[in-house]
């Protein structure tokens, strides 16, 4: 069966290539991963990146960098006995740039798919494999994995390595970050999600992947939501959408958010305003859409 014409989402004809699909793993990815000072939190991430069933010659990783003072360049250093050739790219912190340190992160990678994972998520074992393995069967694709938002203070790097088991046992957290619920708020719209109207506005940049071309072809992120938190990530997924590529949400690609001091959700709102009016005039009816939606 032939895919829907654009601009809808219908992959039902791809979902069930790629339920019997069973070649051999040889697309190439680049795993980008911004910090801001985090260094133990981003220890974890890397933890589980070493834990990953996808061939590690067929992935590199990229820390990408908004001017941290907490020494990460050092832990990356050090991970380079794990992941040879690891990347760490830096920019001066002028406030925060979070589309930037993206589109650094994106420009440096060297392989043909871009899987951003946040500084502060932990891969399961199968998360890189689970995106690739859309790559794999079809050209005109963004992923977005899943979240689970946890308390990981208690769990140690070496454990991770360990076993996941320790973290995906931890209880749902009420994160700022998800504005207080414990669970994904996505997880209603990621039901029949090849029919979502918008699947756009379920793309968040912490664990998703696309093709580096496509992003180059689009303009990467859109540097003008620097300086407020949000929406950068939708604005973009917009756009590749528009471009003709499917958006397919992946359970078993699962991320587990760590909760760590950032911003509140009070101070969220405030950014929150501000992005919010520039991704309404850039998507039409986005903003009545999110209100009817409750969001």
């Amino acid at each position: 069966m032939e895919p829907k014409a654009f601009p809808g989402n219908d992959y039902t004809w791809l979902k069930t290539q790629h339920s019997v699909w069973s070649g051999e793993n040889s697309i190439t990815a680049s795993v980008v991963i911004p910090t801001y000072n985090m260094i133990h939190i981003a220890e974890k991430t890397l933890s589980g990146l070493r834990t990953q069933t996808y061939p590690t010659h067929l992935y590199e990783v990229i820390v990408s960098d908004d001017g941290s003072s907490d020494g990460i360049e050092d832990l990356v250093s050090a991970y380079a006995e794990f992941f040879p050739g690891i990347q760490f790219v830096r920019q001066h912190h002028r406030g925060y740039r979070l589309a930037s340190v993206r589109n650094n992160g994106i420009c440096a990678a060297r392989y043909d798919v871009v899987v951003l994972l946040d500084g502060d998520v932990i891969p399961v074992p199968q998360l890189i494999e689970s995106h690739l393995r859309w790559f794999h069967i079809y050209d005109d694709i963004a992923t977005i994995g899943y979240l689970k938002y946890v308390d990981a203070s208690s769990v140690s790097s070496e454990q991770i390595l360990m076993s996941i088991d320790q973290v995906l046992a931890l209880p749902d957290y009420p994160s700022a970050t998800n504005w207080g619920a414990k669970l994904d708020k996505r997880l209603p719209e990621f039901a029949n999600f090849e029919h979502h109207p918008r699947p756009y506005n379920c793309f968040h940049g912490g664990n998703v992947a696309f093709r580096k071309q496509h992003a180059l072809d689009i303009g990467l992120f859109d540097e003008d939501f620097n300086g407020h938190w949000g929406y950068e990530d939708m604005e973009f997924a917009y756009r590749l959408w528009k471009s003709g590529r499917f958006l397919i949400a992946e359970s078993d690609a699962l991320g587990l958010h760590q909760e760590r001091p950032s911003l509140t959700i009070d101070e969220r709102l405030q950014h929150k305003k501000i992005n919010f009016e520039k991704i309404s005039r850039r998507i039409p009816g986005f903003k009545e859409y999110r209100r009817r939606i409750g969001r």
